[in-house]
């Protein structure tokens, strides 16, 4: 079983990287990415969660340039489980509280509204 601070690092961190995908959305670089676009959110979610739970980092600046560290391929490997959890709690937290849960409307309930009369008397039922 997982202990209390490990647990609470996986929703610390995919709660940040949640609200960061939502964030960049707005941004007109990141066009890309839209609320309609739901496998393209989670191929971005996915990437994300990957680099948490690999240790994938990047450092540098616009003048030196940037070096992308990569473990090795045996951290990797181990890194799979991490990545599997930290998708998950990932998209749990989108699904659960980001995503808005939309209405769909059929044209056949649409029709049957038709039927409803104009106006209905309601009594205050103590």
């Amino acid at each position: 079983m997982e202990s209390t601070s490990e647990v609470m690092t996986h929703l610390t961190t995919g709660a940040v990287i949640v609200y960061a995908i939502e964030w960049l959305k707005r941004l007109p670089q990141f066009r890309w990415i839209t609320a309609d676009s739901g496998t393209v959110n989670r191929i971005v979610s996915a990437v994300a969660a990957a680099a948490v739970a690999f240790g994938i980092t990047a450092s540098g600046d616009a003048q030196t340039g940037w070096i992308i560290h990569i473990p090795s391929v045996a951290v990797l490997g181990t890194g799979m489980w991490e990545f599997v959890k930290q998708f998950t709690v990932q998209q749990l937290i989108w699904d659960g509280v980001v995503s808005q849960k939309r209405v769909k409307v059929s044209l056949s309930s649409l029709s049957s509204l038709s039927s409803l009369p104009d106006s209905i008397d309601v009594k205050e039922v103590r």
